[in-house]
């Protein structure tokens, strides 16, 4: 008889909390504004593809009507002032930017224009003082529009004006066509469905649109809305606040990696000082309020929250804080129910009432804005450095021909790391590892994936891995001379391939077997709690992990073949063993062997379930914890994706093939260099 002891795994987020207190936080002013250079910045900064810094001033500058700037520098230190308002092109940019994919700048004014209402102004790329004026508002289309515009994948941008429209309490508009010219309204809010819409919008993996209204609904506190349907016209409100669980929800949404909504209101709560909440469930009707604040851990947060790769939230407060003088935070949230709160910083007066959200660049460091504070007290821009912040990573994308060259350690070099590698029928990557002799590995600088020397080559239909070893695993290890072949078009072939090359590697638990996938951090564990796991996401005939439920982050098809440093045991690739385990390996166990592999609980990759696979569960569950559980966030975890979702399809149709590897490297690199 199986016996199974209870014990409770820490979570992946509480584990990421615990391990960013090691970092030290640093807060530093960037710029100060001074009335002539614009002042009071309300909605926070975002980026462009060279790292410079972009914002609005909502005041100040040379007609008083608000500014354009920009932060460049190594610093982020040097402070231009881009672009003047002069009311006639509109008045008082709150909203914060937002760059397409060709370089431009999109945003909104809430008064000026043509009939003083509003507009939706352009900055082009490559020239940001050329601002162009692409709508004006007026009463029919909504008037006073607070928040930034929210661009989809066809480059269509969506806003919200908080005022007027066909009941005169807001709208939701689109613009779009060629230069953005064509105005649609997609829905005017009637005071019961909402009402002062002065948060932006959020678009999920299907298209439909998401934000709240600061006020209206059932109880006059705001709700939260959705658009859907042809055209985005049908609205549905998903939930109106009570005071209780929130009051005055006046900042944008976020989708968690968890799928759900994100999100704070600026009053209710237990204390009356806003909150931050959960939205889940079926059609996101299911509230939970994650943290009232108090006054002394902050109050009245404007702000969305903003979330990292592993689900940890991040946020600001305009007011409160235990610094006193009521001038504002900066917190944390983590834990597997988000319990754990950290005030990272708590203003002081020479920073001051941060209002908009923080912008994340891709070494982790979170920027903002500051409406007072700075040294002429006309609000600031600021920096945080040393909160942990896991990032997300680019892809890296190949549609033809391209060479890596691995730099020398001490060559300076910085090779940028990427999430997923996504090449197109024909692609050639090379990976020269002739430069300092170091073995192309170091390309990717231990936070991606680490693909030993070679050339990944895809074909009409075969991608080629020469080889595929423990290095994508751990990085430490040496190659070995196997090689497997995935075909892009069965995704049975991949799955059975796959599970024959860790199969190969494997060799009783040593992890040294020769071609094959090995892992010399699983030889090492000393616990022999761990192990390399292969699954295919709808091995059971269902996709396991979908949009709303991401494996590691990454968005899946249902015939990715999914790789996972984890525990033996582990047969669906969660990172812990629980009861939904116990439940595949008796499944497999009473198929008779109709049912095999590491999701049916083959953990030790004989070929049969027995004994010594239900051994091996049993002893991943009966210790796993703390220390393996870190060791396990620190590896990162693969994909090999036939059809992926959200990538374009190249011209002439044929397979497209990802590897993804999620860099959770990220904390081991920085204390390396500490």
């Amino acid at each position: 008889m199986v016996k199974r002891r209870f014990l409770a795994a820490i979570p992946l987020a509480a584990l990421c909390f615990t391990d960013q207190l090691l970092h030290a936080q640093t807060l530093s002013t960037l710029a100060s504004f001074n009335t002539a250079n614009g002042s009071e910045p309300y909605f926070g900064l975002v980026a462009d593809s060279a790292g410079n810094l972009y914002g609005t001033t909502g005041f100040g500058g040379t007609n008083g009507d608000g500014t354009i700037f920009e932060l460049s520098g190594s610093n982020h230190q040097t402070l231009t002032t881009l672009f003047n308002f002069n009311s006639s092109n509109g008045a008082q940019p709150f909203g914060a930017l937002v760059e397409d994919s060709a370089g431009n700048f999109y945003g909104t004014t809430e008064a000026g224009g043509a009939d003083n209402s509003g507009t939706v102004f352009e900055i082009p790329a490559g020239n940001p003082t050329a601002v162009t004026t692409l709508f004006s508002f007026n009463n029919s289309s909504g008037t006073k529009p607070f928040a930034g515009l929210t661009l989809d994948s066809s480059g269509n941008l969506y806003g919200t004006t908080t005022s007027f429209g066909a009941s005169k309490y807001g709208t939701v508009f689109e613009l779009s066509g060629t230069g953005h010219q064509t105005f649609t309204l997609l829905a005017s809010f009637n005071l019961s469905d909402g009402s002062s819409a002065q948060g932006g919008l959020v678009i999920d993996s299907a298209g439909n649109i998401y934000g709240t209204t600061a006020a209206g609904g059932a109880n006059s506190d705001g709700t939260v809305f959705r658009l859907s349907g042809t055209n985005h016209k049908t609205l549905t409100t998903l939930l109106s606040f009570n005071g209780s669980n929130g009051s005055f929800p006046a900042a944008s949404l976020t989708i968690g990696p968890d799928g759900n909504l994100y999100g704070t209101t600026a009053a209710g709560g237990s204390a009356g000082d806003g909150t931050v909440f959960r939205l889940s469930g079926t059609n996101f009707q299911t509230i939970t309020t994650l943290l009232s604040f108090n006054g002394t851990n902050g109050s009245t947060p404007y702000a969305p929250v903003i979330a990292d790769a592993a689900g940890n939230l991040f946020g600001t407060t305009q007011n409160g804080g235990l610094a006193g003088g009521n001038n504002g935070t900066i917190f944390q949230l983590s834990g597997t129910n988000y319990q754990n709160f950290t005030q990272i910083a708590a203003l002081d007066g020479t920073l001051s009432e941060p209002r908009g959200a923080l912008y994340n660049d891709s070494s982790g460091s979170l920027y903002g804005t500051t409406l007072a504070g700075g040294a002429n007290g006309s609000g600031a821009a600021f920096e945080v450095t040393g909160t942990g912040f896991l990032t997300y990573l680019p892809p890296l994308i190949v549609t033809g021909s391209k060479t890596l060259i691995a730099p020398p350690p001490d060559s300076g070099i910085t090779i940028t790391p990427f999430q997923a590698l996504i090449l197109y029928p024909g692609a050639v990557l090379t990976l020269n590892q002739a430069i300092g002799g170091i073995g192309s590995r170091r390309v990717f600088e231990d936070h991606s994936m680490n693909i030993s020397n070679g050339l990944l080559n895809l074909g009409n239909s075969d991608i080629a891995y020469t080889p595929i070893d423990s290095s994508n695993f751990n990085s430490s290890s040496s190659s070995n001379s196997g090689g497997i072949v995935f075909n892009g078009n069965s995704t049975n072939s991949n799955l059975a391939n796959a599970t024959s090359a860790v199969a190969a590697g494997y060799n009783n638990g040593n992890w040294n077997g020769s071609n094959g996938i090995t892992s010399t951090t699983a030889a090492d564990d000393t616990t022999h709690l761990t192990a390399i796991g292969v699954i295919q996401n709808n091995q059971s005939g269902t996709p396991i992990y979908t949009s709303s439920n991401r494996f590691d982050g990454i968005v899946e098809d249902p015939g990715s073949v999914l790789f996972k440093y984890t525990y033996y045991g582990d047969a669906n690739l969660d990172g812990k063993v629980d009861g939904s385990d116990y439940s595949l390996i008796d499944a497999g166990y009473l198929s008779q062997g109709a049912l095999t592999g590491w999701f049916y609980g083959d953990f030790n990759y004989d070929g049969v379930i027995d004994g010594s696979d239900y051994a091996l569960i049993d002893n991943s569950f009966n210790r796993q914890g703390a220390a393996i559980t870190a060791s396990l966030d620190a590896i990162p975890t693969m994909m090999i994706d036939v059809a992926p979702a959200g990538v374009p399809e190249p011209a002439m149709p044929a397979a497209v093939i990802v590897v993804a590897v999620i860099a959770l490297l990220t904390r081991r690199a920085h204390r390396a260099a500490e």
